[in-house]
């Protein structure tokens, strides 16, 4: 079985290819984003701590996760875990022809139960057995989503280091932001210059117990190209390149021979 690595898209690349921005979520990231069909699976999620001390999940599922192969089967995991101890847990599926979700926007609905908001407000109602819940919720915050939110598989984005059998990144990028000024710090990894394992500095009883119990770490060091970016919202104002190098250490057991 061929393993692949898996890397959070993070470069222009991936934004460019996904169509996203980096200084802004769209309405439509947060609509339905998948056919519902086999081989997806999709969820609208919301949890809170209430004032009495209760504790409230509420999600609406495209499918249970373990049938992920499987056709649309859409579904509701309410928990309720009250002050009190005593919970309230419902898990009621609507027939797929009870399903609809908007692609440009949070907008599910599961038979008369919704999922509605615009990365500000959300409501959510359920109504399940007799009993009916009502959520609103208020943002205090700006959407967010973590870089792209969309993990790329392949061995171009890393690489498993001989020495320890660590996954090392092709590509590195550090990104600062303040307001609308955005600085993207980019190293891309071209040559292994050094690898060296802390375990040849020992001796005799010391180098014997290390290899034992395989706290052998190693000290590593690539060279590479790096490029400093200036952005203006989503605008490259200015965009430098020279030579550097990258430098990690393991600390801790690596593979034996």
């Amino acid at each position: 079985m061929k393993v692949l690595p898996a890397t959070l898209g993070a470069s222009d690349e991936h934004y460019h290819r996904l169509g996203l921005s980096r200084s802004q979520i769209e309405l439509w990231e947060d609509g339905m984003r998948t056919e519902g069909g086999r081989g997806t699976y999709e969820w609208w999620y919301f949890d809170a701590y209430l004032n009495d001390g209760s504790k409230l999940a509420i999600t609406f599922r495209t499918k249970p996760i373990i049938d992920v192969g499987k056709p649309l089967d859409p579904w509701i995991d309410f928990n309720l875990d009250r002050a009190d101890g005593t919970s309230v847990v419902k898990h009621p599926h609507v027939k797929p022809e009870q399903f609809a979700a908007s692609k440009e926007i949070c907008d599910v609905v599961m038979g008369s139960n919704t999922f509605k908001g615009d990365l500000h407000t959300y409501s959510i109602h359920v109504e399940i057995e007799g009993m009916v819940v009502d959520v609103s919720l208020t943002g205090t915050t700006p959407a967010w989503r973590p870089q792209t939110g969309c993990l790329f598989f392949g061995e171009r984005d890393v690489a498993i280091e001989p020495d320890t059998g660590k996954p090392v990144a092709s590509q590195v990028i550090y990104e600062y932001t303040d307001g609308t000024e955005r600085y993207v710090l980019t190293f891309t990894r071209e040559k292994d210059t050094l690898h060296f394992k802390f375990i040849e500095e020992l001796q005799g009883l010391k180098a014997m117990l290390a290899r034992l119990v395989r706290v052998d770490g190693a000290y590593l060091r690539f060279t590479g190209g790096l490029k400093l970016e200036h952005y203006h919202a989503d605008q490259l104002v200015e965009s430098e390149q020279d030579e550097a190098l990258w430098e990690l250490m393991y600390f801790g057991h690596v593979p034996r021979k």
